[in-house]
């Protein structure tokens, strides 16, 4: 890979990533799910989602966006998907889910220890990726991919137990 194209990757990178993180933030600021505390839900299904529903969203639909390029072998899609889904896991990381409301105490701290811990594993699994497709190893993306999707089954039976 010529340096012209891995300088436009990696700018490509940083752009998606940055410019699309504090639009995540501005869109939740005020929102009506936000108000009713970190990582609740709403009993209202008119209403919008809470910021961890819409971070969350946002690192699914990065992750299938990542999918479909990887199976085109479209390196550049495959990057700018990748900077929306680790957008989505900082964001994600930071906030609080919403079983974590009905505990206190040491249970809490544990039960957000391991929350965090878990989001900081899956943000090195896209950063892995993202290592991989910058040095051309598409089947590398792939084994990492599954690696998220295994991640994402054992958080979502611990933290999502209705999905």
């Amino acid at each position: 890979m010529n340096s012209k194209i891995l300088f436009s990757l990696i700018f490509l990178i940083l752009f998606s990533t940055v410019a699309f993180y504090p639009c995540e933030l501005q869109c939740s600021i005020g929102s009506s799910a936000e108000a009713a505390g970190p990582g609740t839900r709403s009993d209202d299904a008119d209403e919008e989602e809470s910021p961890l529903e819409e971070a969350m969203s946002q690192i699914q639909s990065g992750g299938r966006s990542v999918r479909r390029a990887l199976r085109k072998k479209d390196i550049p899609a495959a990057m700018v998907a990748i900077g929306k889904a680790q957008a989505g896991v900082v964001a994600a990381k930071g906030l609080i889910p919403e079983i974590a409301e009905s505990v206190q105490g040491e249970e809490r701290a544990a039960l957000l220890h391991d929350y965090r811990t878990r989001m900081i594993a899956v943000l090195e699994q896209w950063v892995r990726m993202e290592k991989a497709l910058l040095a051309g190893k598409i089947d590398e993306a792939n084994a990492v991919s599954k690696k998220l999707s295994e991640l994402k089954k054992s958080g979502h039976e611990k933290y999502d137990p209705e999905e």
